[in-house]
């Protein structure tokens, strides 16, 4: 009877730490909502994100950077891109696949397809400053929507590559 009485009071201490242990794991995962923070979500795979400087090879023609965020479509459901956010400045994001021009028409792309994210940004004086919608650690943040609900996605870094001088 004893042995029965020491077994249920053992079985009654591991409970009650078992459940202890899940109950302070919920408190820890439901104070600290973040998005995505890496390079793959459940809707694409970041393959690379570069920063492109450029300098226009005629007098007066400019100047400015180009980002490019190269990315695996891993998912059936409609994907639409529609800005990146760099430090307190906002883009509007150009589509393209396989490294084809830059186009104002619309791009379709589908699951298992490589498409091109890309954003200019001309050097400019007196830009207006725009806060992203939520604060985040990385170089940037593509803001997509996935069937009309909004999404974010923190780009952590971006490799920078030497200056482009055009003709």
């Amino acid at each position: 009877m004893k042995l029965i009485g020491f077994f249920t009071m053992f079985l009654f201490i591991i409970s009650c730490m078992s459940n202890k242990h899940n109950v302070k794991n919920d408190a820890v995962s439901k104070s600290n909502p973040t998005p995505v923070i890496s390079d793959t979500t459940s809707y694409f795979n970041l393959l690379n994100a570069t920063s492109e400087p450029w300098v226009a090879g005629i007098r007066g023609g400019g100047s400015g950077i180009e980002h490019s965020f190269q990315i695996f479509i891993i998912s059936d459901q409609k994907l639409i891109f529609e800005k990146v956010w760099m430090k307190d400045n906002v883009f509007e994001v150009f589509v393209s696949k396989n490294q084809n021009a830059i186009t104002s028409d619309p791009v379709q792309y589908t699951k298992n397809e490589v498409i091109t994210v890309r954003v200019s940004e001309f050097q400019r004086v007196n830009a207006e400053k725009i806060l992203p919608p939520l604060q985040y650690e990385g170089e940037a943040l593509i803001g997509f929507k996935v069937n009309g609900q909004q999404k974010y996605f923190i780009v952590k870094e971006i490799k920078k590559l030497p200056t482009l001088y055009r003709q």
